[in-house]
């Protein structure tokens, strides 16, 4: 009889310790999605915001004026560049291809990009 309430005494601690082991997981990958949401939210934000070149607006716009192609290709995630780019008025529809650091197999520096 005693190795029957051993045996229950064992399967409640296990319970325990897979449900507490199993809270910490649920709760620790959400606190690490808010973390990293929060991050890009603020680094986003920080980007939008630095001065430009002394004129890179200027080129930009002359250059999609008189029909010149242009291509934008960076390692950064899509929705990361559209933001980046979004900031500046006309930019977006200024390049004909913009490729992503996540679209491609190989980031730069290589050949793919």
């Amino acid at each position: 009889m005693a190795s029957l309430w051993k045996f229950i005494l064992l399967i409640m601690e296990s319970w325990f310790y897979l449900h507490a082991f199993s809270f910490y997981l649920y709760f620790s990958f959400r606190w690490a999605m808010y973390i990293y949401n929060q991050n890009f939210l603020l680094n986003n934000f920080r980007w939008c915001n630095i001065k430009l070149c002394p004129g890179a607006n200027r080129l930009i716009k002359h250059l999609s004026l008189h029909n010149v192609p242009m291509a934008l290709a960076s390692n950064s995630q899509r929705t990361s560049i559209e933001s980046k780019i979004s900031y500046h008025q006309g930019w977006k529809k200024s390049f004909s291809a913009i490729i992503a650091g996540d679209e491609v197999v190989a980031p730069k520096p290589s050949p793919e990009m």
